[in-house]
């Protein structure tokens, strides 16, 4: 039986956008500094300074509770935007006017796409539209300008949008892909690892499990073929998943080894359901089908890999008591020992 591996974590692109966002919007004010300092002219300080803070903030907020930070700076930043616009040096250099007010928008609306969709771009737009008109004069020559800047700013948010949510789905099939057994529709090994090793830190007060091993698998595939066999295996997966209660998750390790996590608190005989699923399996043509159990708690392991060995080495004792002249070979191709610690 091979141990846990580390726990595996899947993040789509926009995650990680929104992990990666913040530290470069933090660079923005950081780099104003520094070029302010070297030139000599530090009338904008004050607003590198704000702006760090605005940053900080929504960062801090959306680890607490996301995404309440990045409303916070999406609704703050234009009117910060009209505040920098009215001062000397920069923001008189670039957000003097309408025009220069909507082009500065176009990083924000790509951060209104990564968190917020097709959605928040366009109530974005509005939100920053309504506010800039009523704040910034709009003469005749300039319309063209806002209008083409607006389009543009739709445009590139909306695409922004379209492959984020594309990404998101293509994302989401290769998940399921990687973490379900094709063959019974559980979870396979890599999603047990995961779901063991992350319950073993969160959830740690009830956790037991139930390892399981298909008695009479060869003589089937001898016997009636592999396709038969395979039929089995699909036929005790559907079983074991139907007697499943809240808080149980059952997984296919490989070839004829299954097990069950559970986290309920309540009392629970995994074992029982594993030999009403093979009772079902039975009674569907194949008499020759048994399960061997072995169960642990959380309680009788220091680790989530001692765990899984003992309820290993209980599972074997349980089949060699039903065969106790069969050599027992475990997955990894080494024979087990005749001897098991007592009282296992």
């Amino acid at each position: 039986m091979r141990s846990p591996s580390s726990s595996w974590r899947f993040e789509p692109p926009r995650v990680r956008l929104q992990q990666l966002i913040w530290p470069l919007v933090a660079l923005v004010p950081v780099f104003s500094a520094i070029l302010q300092g070297l030139t000599g002219y530090t009338v904008n300080f004050i607003h590198d300074a704000v702006f760090l803070a605005l940053v900080v903030l929504a960062w801090a907020l959306n680890r607490w509770r996301a995404p309440l930070g990045t409303q916070l700076f999406l609704m703050v930043l234009p009117l910060f935007l009209i505040w920098l616009s009215q001062s000397p040096g920069v923001g008189a250099l670039f957000i003097g006017d309408f025009t220069g007010y909507s082009g500065v928008l176009m990083f924000p609306m790509a951060l209104s796409a990564v968190w917020f969709g097709l959605p928040g771009v366009l109530a974005f737009v509005l939100y920053t539209l309504v506010l800039g008109a009523l704040v910034f004069p709009l003469p005749e020559t300039e319309q063209f300008g806002v209008i083409w800047f607006t389009v543009m700013q739709v445009a590139a948010g909306s695409t922004l949008a379209w492959l984020l949510k594309f990404g998101d789905e293509t994302f989401e099939v290769l998940r399921r892909g990687a973490l379900t057994d094709p063959l019974t529709g559980l979870g396979n090994r890599r999603a047990f690892d995961d779901a063991l090793d992350s319950t073993w830190q969160e959830r740690p007060a009830h956790l037991c499990l139930a390892l399981m091993d298909l008695d009479g698998l060869k003589q089937i595939n001898d016997l009636h073929g592999h396709e038969a066999g395979d039929q089995v295996l699909r036929d005790f997966g559907r079983n074991l998943a139907g007697h499943l209660r809240s808080g149980q998750q059952g997984f296919r390790l490989g070839g004829d080894e299954y097990v069950v996590l559970c986290t309920h608190p309540g009392p629970h005989d995994l074992g029982a359901q594993a030999r009403q699923a093979a009772r079902e399996v039975r009674a569907a043509d194949f008499a020759d089908v048994d399960v061997s159990v072995g169960e642990a708690r959380r309680e009788e392991a220091g680790d989530p890999r001692c765990l899984l060995h003992l309820a290993d080495l209980r599972m074997y004792v349980v089949k060699r008591a039903k065969s106790p002249a069969r050599t027992v070979e475990d997955p990894d191709g080494e024979t087990e020992g005749a001897s098991v610690a007592p009282g296992l």
